[in-house]
């Protein structure tokens, strides 16, 4: 059930009536079993380090790891990765408090690692609505600043807004600097970037996307499927399986891995 609302009219002609439009959350959540398992989860990213050159996306001077961590099969990373699809459910039932339909327990997932050396490294500015996610999120594994002057805050920034002086190019932004052992989560048209990191030691994170079907499909997905996808999907979905490929129908899912938040390992 959708909630309107009405906005509330000045009955004086100079005064402005306002409403703040589209609000979007940021949720920061602290792992219990953070320490616990941090020295395993460091161990598996720099043994995939270690064995690839990793990919080049909005990392400047750092190191990308492939976009299969939910596939790891390590138990460090499967239980992060099952906790945080958990608070994915756990923020959508709280940012749809009202609606019927309950929130997801089954999440399509991509993640990756980054490592942020010491001397400058960062991450400019983008957003995954483009590829139909709804939720992403970053866990700090380890290396998050003590001081302001290490850098490696992440930036969050209203991309999306006209309205700006033209003495600046700058927009409306966030900054938050993070702790090991947080997770913080966001809607995935928010753009976001990394300051450079300056601290005497490796910054590990782990960067995650979330999509459920159930959630409203992203407006500006760019994804266009083929001839074949668009008219006959019933035959390319085996197809794919058989390939290990995706799902490429106007529904499908992006590419990743199904979590469900009710499986135990």
């Amino acid at each position: 059930m959708t909630r309107i609302e009405f906005i509330n009219r000045s009955s004086a002609s100079n005064v402005a009536s306002q409403v703040n439009l589209f609000a979007a959350p940021l949720l920061i959540f602290r792992w219990e079993e953070a320490e616990y398992w941090q020295a395993e989860i460091l161990a598996a990213i720099e043994t995939r380090r270690r064995a690839s050159k990793g990919m080049q996306r909005t990392n400047i001077g750092g190191w990308h790891s492939k976009r299969d961590l939910p596939g790891w099969q390590d138990r460090a990373t499967r239980m992060l990765t099952h906790w945080a699809a958990e608070r994915v459910t756990d923020a959508t039932a709280a940012w749809r408090q009202g609606e019927s339909q309950p929130a997801p327990r089954q999440w399509r997932m991509d993640g990756w690692a980054n490592i942020n050396p010491p001397g400058g490294a960062y991450n400019r500015a983008h957003d995954h609505v483009m590829l139909n996610w709804n939720w992403s999120a970053c866990y700090y594994v380890s290396g998050a600043p003590s001081t302001a002057d290490q850098g490696g805050a992440i930036v969050f920034e209203d991309r999306w807004s006209g309205v700006q002086t033209l003495e600046s190019a700058t927009r409306r932004s966030f900054r938050y600097a993070p702790s090991d052992g947080e997770l913080l989560m966001w809607p995935s048209w928010v753009s976001h970037s990394v300051e450079p990191h300056e601290g005497s030691a490796d910054r590990v994170s782990i960067a995650m996307n979330f999509h459920s079907p159930w959630l409203e499909r992203s407006r500006y997905w760019t994804h266009r499927p083929g001839f074949m996808w668009r008219n006959m999907p019933w035959l390319m979905r085996p197809l794919a399986r058989l390939r290990g490929s995706w799902d490429q129908s106007p529904e499908g899912a992006p590419p990743g891995f199904d979590i469900n938040i009710d499986e135990t390992f």
